[in-house]
């Protein structure tokens, strides 16, 4: 059998829940799907990512040291739990490196703590593979009452790699936003420069909204480059903003397929609610007042990038 693709099991299971009207199994695919941010509108306050997202991980300071913490009250600072898609996932584990990433709170906690300027922590690649295997076998149980999990694997995995490859539509790119009244200047703006400046332009538009359907992921696996305008929506206790899930979850399956990727993120919006992935060279921050300024960098990298 070809290699297993979770994000494919975890699709199936989301038709598989349709079909049978099971909302707890449906809200399940949808958090490991879409990835347990709080812009997910499937989490509630309640929910937390499952013990098997939990992953040990190494502390470093601003000077890139590694911090080591061996007090048994401070054990859980040595382990995070991983709130990334299966799609993402997927691709980090395909790299054999260690990803940096930040989390303010147990930042907080070292420095009241220790006194020390931790910075960030690191994790492994291939402490993601037994993440993405637990997935997989949570999947096939939670399933088991509606299909044999034989016959399920095998319809799920049936992958045709050759829809994503030499099939890449020249200098074209796909702008994911949100389709609201509010953000429909920006759209229009950024869409029309783009196509001044030579590129084929690519939408989610016409399309069925809610999930992420095959038109989307076709769409996205032949464009060349991708870009996600993260506007601003609900506003949060810190003040901060969300932005839409569905934006993250084509900018995962982007990721995944190893498009270029820019990403406009509007001012105001909780940086953790952008999703990880991305470094930040390719991020824009912008406002409403400076966006056309924005779109013009962003139109200098990718021309940057073709010729």
């Amino acid at each position: 059998m070809s290699k297993i693709k979770i994000s494919d099991l975890i699709d199936r299971v989301i038709s598989i829940a349709k079909q049978n009207n099971d909302d707890e199994l449906l809200k399940w695919a949808y958090l490991e799907s879409m990835g347990y941010f709080s812009s997910n509108k499937y989490l509630s306050e309640s929910d937390k990512p499952p013990k098997y997202r939990e992953i040990a991980i190494e502390h470093r300071d601003i000077h890139d040291n590694p911090l080591y913490f061996t007090h048994p009250q401070m054990r859980d600072i040595n382990y995070t739990f991983i709130k990334y898609s299966v799609l993402e996932l997927e691709e980090m584990s395909s790299k054999n490196k260690y990803f940096k990433a930040r989390d303010p709170m147990i930042l907080d906690i070292i420095q009241k703590n220790y006194k020390i300027p931790a910075a960030y922590f690191i994790f492994s690649s291939q402490s993601l593979f037994s993440i993405l295997n637990s997935i997989k076998h949570e999947a096939l149980n939670r399933i088991e009452k509606y299909v044999n999990r034989e016959d399920i694997m095998r319809e799920s995995f049936k992958i045709n790699d050759k829809n994503h490859k030499n099939n890449t539509l020249q200098n074209s790119i796909f702008v994911s936003f949100s389709f609201t009244e509010q953000d429909k200047e920006l759209v229009d703006g950024i869409i029309e420069l783009l196509k001044l400046s030579g590129f084929r332009v690519i939408t989610g538009e016409k399309n069925p909204i809610g999930s992420i359907s095959k038109s989307i992921l076709k769409k996205i696996g032949e464009t060349e480059k991708f870009i996600v305008i993260m506007t601003k929506r609900d506003k949060k206790e810190n003040r901060k903003y969300t932005t839409s899930s569905w934006l993250l979850e084509e900018k995962g399956i982007a990721i995944a397929y190893g498009k270029p990727c820019i990403i406009f993120v509007e001012e105001g919006i909780d940086k953790n609610e952008i999703g990880g992935m991305q470094g930040d060279d390719q991020r824009l921050h912008f406002t409403r007042n400076n966006f056309t300024s924005k779109v013009a960098d962003a139109i200098k990298m990718l021309k940057g990038e073709v010729e």
